[in-house]
C-alpha cells in the first residue's frame, strides 16, 4: 500500500471517529463554506416572492419577480398587487455591485440581503465573510496533509455552535454579549444551508422551510427581515430554472410608477425597504 493511500485511510478513520462526537466538533470553515454553495444551485432562476409590509390593521403585499444568474447579476420586477396592482411597478438590476434603477446607479453596500443567498463559489463566500470581519481573509487557504500530525483540528476563534429555531447551526462571528448584537452568519449543521445573519448594520434576516428546486438549489419559503422596530416578511411562491436567453428582455418593458404608495401608511416602510435592501 502506498504511502498516500496509507494516509488517505487514516484520514477517513480520523472523520468518522471526529463526526461521531456530535455537538463537541466543528469542521474547518472552508469546509463549511463548500458545502453551502453546493446548495446555491447553478444557471439562471426566476424567483417569484411576496413581501408583506405592516399597513395599519392590514398587509402590503408587493410582488417580487427576480431573475438570478449569482450573487453579482440579478434583475428583480416589482409591482402591487390587489388594487395597487395597476399602480405601482418598477425594476432594478443590479449587475457586478451596481444597482440601476429609474436610470440612477448606486453601489452594492453589504445590506444587499438577496445576495447571500445565491453566493456560487467558497471563495467568494470566504471573501464576502472577510469583507464583513466575520473570518480571515485566508480562510479558504489549502491545507496540506503530509503527516498524522497535520490531522489535528484547530479550533478557529471566529466560528463556534449555536442554535437557531431550535437547530444546530455553524455561526461565524462573535458572540453578542449583554444587549449589544454582533453581526453573525449561521449555516444551518447537517444540510448546510443560511438559515440566519446579522449585518453590521443591525439588519437581521431569518430564513426557515427551505425547499429543493432544479439543479440543487435550496431556497427558503419563509424570510423575516428585522431592522430597527420594523419586521417585513418575505414568501417564496415559485422558483424555475431559465436559461440564459431570459437575460436580455426580463424587466424591460416595465413601467416604473410609485403613486399607488402615497395613500398607504406603510409608504415611507417600503420606500426604506427597497432603497437599503434591494
Amino acid at each position: 500500500m502506498s504511502q498516500r493511500c496509507a494516509l488517505s485511510l487514516v484520514l477517513v478513520f480520523f472523520s468518522f471517529l471526529i463526526s461521531s462526537t456530535g455537538w463537541s466538533y466543528i469542521p474547518r470553515a472552508s469546509m463549511i463554506l463548500s458545502r453551502t454553495c453546493e446548495n446555491t444551485g447553478r444557471g439562471f432562476y426566476q424567483i417569484e416572492q411576496e413581501v408583506q409590509f405592516p399597513n395599519g390593521p392590514d398587509n402590503l403585499i408587493l410582488k417580487e419577480t427576480w431573475l438570478i444568474e449569482n450573487e453579482n447579476n440579478m434583475k428583480v420586477v416589482v409591482t402591487g398587487t390587489k388594487e395597487l396592482k395597476e399602480t405601482i411597478s418598477f425594476s432594478i438590476q443590479i449587475a457586478n455591485g451596481v444597482h440601476r434603477q429609474n436610470g440612477q446607479n448606486s453601489k452594492s453596500t453589504h445590506d444587499f440581503i438577496e445576495k447571500y443567498f445565491h453566493i456560487r463559489t467558497a471563495d467568494s463566500y470566504a471573501q464576502t465573510l472577510s469583507q464583513l470581519r466575520l473570518a480571515p481573509a485566508n480562510v479558504m487557504a489549502a491545507k496540506n496533509f503530509r503527516s498524522v500530525k497535520d490531522i489535528e483540528h484547530q479550533p478557529e476563534n471566529f466560528l463556534r455552535l449555536s442554535r437557531v429555531g431550535g437547530s444546530v447551526s455553524y455561526a461565524f462571528g462573535i458572540p453578542s454579549s449583554g444587549s449589544a448584537e454582533n453581526p453573525g452568519f449561521w449555516f444551518e449543521q447537517d444540510q448546510f444551508f443560511l438559515r440566519k445573519f446579522r449585518l453590521p448594520s443591525g439588519v437581521e434576516v431569518s430564513a426557515d422551510r427551505f425547499s429543493t428546486f432544479s439543479r440543487g438549489l435550496m431556497f427558503p419559503r419563509t424570510r423575516t427581515v428585522s431592522w430597527d422596530n420594523h419586521q417585513v416578511t418575505i414568501q417564496t411562491i415559485s422558483v424555475v430554472g431559465r436559461g440564459k436567453d431570459s437575460w436580455a428582455s426580463f424587466g424591460t418593458k416595465v413601467n416604473n410608477r410609485m403613486d399607488g404608495l402615497q395613500t398607504q401608511a406603510a409608504a415611507g416602510l417600503v420606500e426604506e425597504f427597497y432603497k437599503r435592501f434591494r
